[in-house]
């Protein structure tokens, strides 16, 4: 925690040897109801990473850890009082021989976690309050250097301090927040909207704590405003991010049984927009962060795209090469990985019995008509339409690759789709930049007639073959979408604004403008939603 202080000096812990995370500290700090496992699994993550030392330091009481220990007595019954103990426990990556931490710097955090133990007559909740970790990572030839075909989309800079008041250091480090819930003052939906906010990069206010929630819903843990049992509803969620200045996408899956949750999510991890996920069965019902994804570039996924049970689909959605969702749980712990395939509804949702998807509140800069789900299935049929219509000079290698057909008139390459978010300026500086494999560029011309034609922000579509987007991590075009178009937009399904594709242009509400020539014509690399050096160990 930032400016949270011990209340006196500690001494570095040498962890490389000898000493177990499980009786050395886990049982020691932990009592309660709680579940440990959260605990369990950052100091798995710290052993994975190469801890070598960690400070354990006993808090001096913040505003913000008051608050959570009031609110836990007046859960508990009018006039009762509690008692709070936090403990910080921060990891580093080396050991100093002096065994002094003041010598340690922003490259040698890990991570931390505190831990709160609230106490009243006969109840104890002993939790991981709050918990940075960088992401999952090893440090190689002086630096971190994330896992493989691993995207935590949805992390930011925190700041750490170590010591006293008299004797302090801060740390500023990447990383993920976690939170665990406490089943008093805040359930399995507050801890999942607290980690999407405070690990979306869009939200710049002040760090969201349980407390600012229930204000916002109006619940002061007093008899008849309490938590109610089934936990947080999606409107509730929805008017939490309202108050914040944002907006969210949603889709009920249980209702809405066509929509594939997991290629509704893709888009928006994709724009490092984070999710919250609800997930049940017949017993069960919990709620999830979703922060990133993985991604298999072998993955024989797509494969069902051409035979198989399953329907062939006019498009491959990139979501899948999508082997999991990276996502924070707060029973079990951060940088969990949900197999896509786990919480799939492959049934009629409200018969099936096993754990499935049921509901997506997707957090987003502003209000839209559009979701980014929609804009990729309208865009796939652009796309398609664009292909079969389009005649194409046999100088045009990509144009024509892309429509050989079989003897069944199906394309032999079909069109992989990617979306997501983005700015009128990221995308013109980025165009601005693209050269193809024959080093073609745009001129002048082209760039002011994308500025002109681009609104602030917008869905983008990338239009790319199955082997060029999971080998060379590149496209063939794009399809722009209006985010929150006109009710006449959508009525004259005019919300789409600008295409490009190998060669050819359009532009113009609903494209309607005659094509014209465009520079680039072969493939380009694909839009990174996150920094290109987490990207060292791509396959």
């Amino acid at each position: 925690m930032h400016r949270a202080f011990a209340s006196a000096e500690s001494k570095l812990v040498d962890c490389r040897k000898n000493f177990s995370f499980y009786f050395d500290l886990i049982e020691k700090e932990l009592a309660g109801h709680n579940t440990n496992a959260p605990l369990h699994r950052i100091c798995t993550l710290m052993r994975k990473m190469g801890v070598e030392a960690l400070l354990r330091e006993d808090l001096t009481l913040t505003n913000e850890l008051i608050e959570e220990r009031d609110a836990y007595a007046i859960r508990n019954g009018s006039g009762i009082t509690a008692s709070a103990r936090a403990v910080r426990f921060t990891f580093f990556r080396k050991m100093p021989a002096s065994g002094e931490w003041r010598e340690l710097g922003a490259e040698d955090i890990m991570g931390y976690a505190v831990i709160l133990t609230l106490t009243t007559k006969g109840n104890i909740h002993s939790y991981v309050y709050e918990a940075v970790v960088r992401p999952p990572s090893l440090y190689i030839d002086g630096k971190w250097r994330t896992v493989s075909n691993y995207y935590v989309h949805c992390s930011k800079v925190f700041e750490a301090t170590v010591g006293t008041t008299s004797s302090q250091k801060h740390f500023k480090f990447p990383g993920t927040f976690f939170c665990q819930q406490n089943g008093l003052t805040h359930v399995c939906a507050h801890a999942a909207l607290r980690i999407a906010l405070n690990n979306w990069p869009t939200y710049v206010g002040k760090k969201i704590t349980s407390k600012i929630i229930n204000d916002a819903l109006g619940i002061d843990h007093t008899a008849g405003k309490q938590i109610p049992d089934g936990g947080l509803s999606a409107p509730e969620i929805k008017l939490v991010v309202q108050t914040l200045g944002h907006q969210v996408f949603t889709a009920e899956f249980i209702t809405n049984p066509g929509i594939d949750y997991d290629e509704f999510v893709y888009p928006l991890i994709e724009s490092s927009c984070p999710v919250v996920l609800g997930i049940v069965k017949p017993d069960i019902a919990h709620v999830v962060a979703v922060l990133g994804h993985t991604l298999n570039s072998d993955r024989w996924a797509e494969a069902r795209h051409t035979y198989g049970a399953f329907p062939r689909y006019p498009y491959i959605p990139t979501a899948s090469w999508a082997d999991h969702f990276i996502f924070s749980d707060d029973n079990f712990g951060m940088y969990m990985t949900l197999p896509t395939e786990g919480i799939r509804n492959l049934l009629v949702p409200k018969h099936n019995p096993n754990l499935h998807a049921a509901i997506a509140v997707g957090l987003t800069p502003l209000a839209g008509k559009i979701s980014g789900y929609l804009a990729e299935q309208s865009a796939a049929t652009i796309g398609n339409n664009i292909i079969i219509s389009t005649v194409a000079p046999t100088s045009n290698r990509w144009l024509t690759h892309l429509q050989i057909k079989d003897s069944d008139r199906q394309f032999i390459n079909p069109i992989v789709c990617r979306t997501m978010m983005c700015s009128r300026k990221q995308y013109a500086d980025l165009m601005t930049l693209a050269e193809d494999e024959s080093n073609n560029k745009l001129n002048p011309g082209e760039i002011d007639l994308l500025n002109k034609s681009l609104p602030d922000r917008f869905w983008v579509t990338e239009i790319s073959t199955a082997n060029l987007y999971s080998g060379n991590k590149h496209k063939l075009g794009d399809i722009i979408t209006l985010i929150n178009p006109t009710d006449d937009q959508l009525r004259n399904q005019e919300y789409h604004c600008f295409a490009w594709l190998t060669g050819i242009c359009w532009h113009g509400p609903g494209l309607k403008n005659a094509p014209i020539n465009w520079s680039i014509k072969g493939h380009i690399p694909l839009i990174r939603g996150i920094l290109l050096q987490q990207c060292d160990n791509e396959w």
